[in-house]
């Protein structure tokens, strides 16, 4: 991956105040380390448990490899050279496998109501009308349904969120 950016720091302009003095915050580390493609800095911590987290502890933060690039722009340029159409190839070979068995369904796509959960959920029947997709829980998922224009899979009895197993 060729970088973007080739640029070094001017330390001269910081010699009044050497980088052992200066204070460093929030467990983040001393030195400053800057992605060479996108330019993002170790300055940014990873997710952490908030309640966990205290002030003095050392946080992770964005791994850099040997060529000072991060972890976020090689997984870019893996998706780049991803060849997409054996990907959705493969993934019919894999639903052929199991489909039928004399249910209306073929599939139960879970959600949690993130987009790692409905990008999928809006994107497999426009994509490759494989299967009909199932959107399951309350407001969110009932709009998603909506939107996808499949059934809502769940339904409230007795105080409680209960699967449909009529459809199955």
């Amino acid at each position: 991956m060729k970088p973007k950016f080739n640029f070094s720091v001017d330390h001269s302009k910081f010699e009044d105040c050497s980088i052992e003095e200066c204070d460093v915050k929030y467990g983040l580390p001393r030195e400053v380390k800057f992605c060479s493609t996108c330019v993002i800095s170790n300055q940014r911590p990873t997710s952490t448990i908030e309640f966990k987290n205290n002030a003095a502890e050392k946080k992770i933060t964005i791994n850099f490899d040997k060529d000072g690039v991060c972890d976020a722009c090689r997984v870019s340029e893996r998706k780049k050279n991803t060849d997409w159409v054996e990907r959705e190839k493969n993934l019919k070979e894999l639903c052929n496998r199991f489909r039928g068995g004399g249910s209306k369904y073929d599939c139960l796509v879970p959600g949690s109501g993130g987009k790692d959960s409905s990008i999928p959920a809006t994107q497999f029947p426009k994509a490759s009308k494989l299967f009909e997709e199932p959107i399951v829980d309350r407001d969110y998922f009932r709009r998603l349904s909506d939107k996808c224009r499949s059934p809502h899979l769940w339904k409230y009895e007795g105080g409680l969120w209960q699967l449909r197993k009529s459809i199955f």
